[in-house]
């Protein structure tokens, strides 16, 4: 209706919002998908009636920063007119999702790059012989990082994880930097029993991309099984600082409490999983053995 990519649109709120599950300054009451007017500190942003009034506010939003044409609807977004007004800077001048780093998201370095990961992923092909196929021909047109991410991806689930690492090594040479690529060959390293290289991999891949939570996600899981407790703490403390919503992370950080023989922090920490995700079975799983043990 507005012109804006609105499964891209979504893919930013399953960010801003934890994929829905929320536990950080927004409430699911508020039906505000994209953090609007919440800067941290427990300030909680704008409110909307409706859920499609805060999704037409999350829109409009978005067109203040790529567009200088109004919105045909009605205005939704409070803070639209505030970047009119005290941001001509930024009013209509960002083109890309990737333009929205430290814009949208302070210091957000690689905020648009997570969206668009997030996007790659809903859109990630599968094992079939048509996803080899299309694969194929990305390859034989562009040539370029991401055409080589993708037949990895196909490759990887049809079970060919030589030519997957390859394909990925490819994407890696054309461009360094690319976090998919250093992503994916770090899990397929991990899965192959390398944890040597998926480590070199993640470390590398958090120092150009301090912003990707997955990674110090598994960063965090691979230093709480060697037993680096602490490191592994610092790791998920990384992530829950990106998402507040990693009902895991708080969980994890539980676990290496009680490896330090932390107990009452510990507790504290399952409690605060409990309370951002008060269905994830892990979490409750853990609880539950801890009680068990103190008894």
């Amino acid at each position: 209706q507005e012109g804006v990519r609105a499964d891209i649109a979504l893919c930013q709120a399953l960010k801003e919002t934890g994929f829905f599950a929320y536990g950080g300054d927004v409430l699911p009451e508020q039906n505000n998908y994209c953090g609007l007017g919440a800067t941290g500190n427990k300030v909680k942003g704008a409110y909307f009636a409706l859920p499609r009034e805060g999704v037409r506010a999350h829109i409009q939003h978005l067109m203040a920063y790529a567009t200088t044409r109004r919105p045909s609807l009605p205005l939704a977004d409070p803070r639209y007119d505030l970047v009119h007004i005290y941001r001509p800077d930024i009013y209509g001048n960002i083109k890309n999702w990737t333009g929205l780093n430290g814009v949208w998201a302070v210091p957000g370095t690689s905020y648009g790059q997570d969206i668009l990961l997030l996007h790659r992923e809903a859109t990630a092909p599968d094992a079939s012989d048509a996803s080899l196929a299309f694969a194929e021909k990305k390859v034989q047109e562009k040539k370029d990082a991401a055409a080589y991410v993708y037949r990895a991806i196909v490759q990887e689930k049809r079970g060919a994880h030589e030519k997957a690492i390859a394909d990925l090594e490819k994407a890696l040479a054309l461009s360094p930097k690319n976090a998919a690529a250093r992503y994916n060959r770090a899990l397929l390293f991990a899965a192959a029993g390398d944890e040597k290289r998926a480590k070199d991999d993640l470390e590398t891949l958090v120092k150009h991309h301090a912003d990707f939570a997955y990674a110090w996600y598994n960063l965090g899981v691979m230093n709480l099984s060697a037993g680096k407790n602490a490191i592994a703490m610092r790791d998920f403390e990384r992530v829950l600082a990106l998402v507040p919503q990693s009902a895991n992370a708080q969980s994890n950080i539980g676990v290496a409490l009680v490896r330090e023989k932390r107990y009452k922090e510990a507790w504290r920490a399952f409690a605060r999983a409990a309370e951002i995700n008060t269905a994830n079975p892990t979490v409750l799983m853990n609880q539950i053995i801890f009680a068990a043990c103190l008894k």
